[in-house]
Parts: structure tokens; C-alpha cells; sequence
């Protein structure tokens, strides 16, 4: 299945998982499309990483062809990483599960990151 959104969680394994907003540190990614009815976790390796944690994590988004990745921020050389890859970059505010952040993103109602 080809995946269209990326929702970084902080733990857990499924859409009710805290999100998390760092990117390059989230200790995990939910893989899955605007449905959420496929959802697949996988581990950051760089999540722990001393430095490159951005670009770690920008690398697992390209092996798993990830068009749109939601984030509270995002790093400068992640950002540089997403973009060369033609991933589009949303924003979401903390507090929230990965399943309410995929429904605001279902209905457009993150911000995208500027730039």
C-alpha cells in the first residue's frame, strides 16, 4: 500500500498513541493513508542519535514513499530533507492522539509549514 500521510507518535501502536510533535526524535512513525484504517509503526533509529536525527528520519520517510508528514516542527536539515524529496509538511499542536491530528488533517485544518 503506498501511504500519503506520516503521523509521528511518541509511543503506542496505534491512532490513539500521543502524538508527538518532534520529527527527527519521535521515537516513532505511524505509516498511513487519509483513511487510518491501514496503520503501520515503525521505529526511528535516529531518534536516540547523538546528532542527524532530522536526516535519519528523512531517510525512512523516503524508503516508505511518504508524500505528507505531520509535525509540531521541524529541524532545518529536516525540512531541507522533506522538501528535496517533494514531501509536503503539516503542522500540529501538541496535546493532541495521532488520530485526532490525522482528522484535522483529513479536513485541512493543520497549518503548512511556510516556505
Amino acid at each position: 500500500m503506498s501511504r500519503d500521510i506520516c503521523i509521528c507518535v511518541s509511543s503506542g501502536d496505534s491512532l490513539d498513541a500521543r502524538f508527538d510533535p518532534r520529527f527527527g526524535r519521535a521515537p516513532a512513525f505511524l505509516l498511513t493513508d487519509e483513511t487510518g484504517e491501514d496503520v503501520e509503526v515503525v521505529t526511528n533509529p535516529g531518534a536516540e542519535a547523538p546528532s542527524g536525527a532530522g536526516t535519519r528520519a528523512v531517510t525512512l520517510m523516503d524508503e516508505h514513499e511518504v508524500h505528507h508528514v505531520v509535525a509540531g516542527h521541524f529541524g532545518p536539515k529536516a525540512e531541507r530533507g522533506l522538501r528535496a524529496l517533494g514531501a509536503s509538511m503539516w503542522l500540529a499542536p501538541e496535546g493532541l492522539t495521532a488520530g485526532q491530528v490525522l482528522a484535522r488533517f483529513r479536513t485541512r485544518a493543520l497549518e503548512r509549514q511556510p516556505g
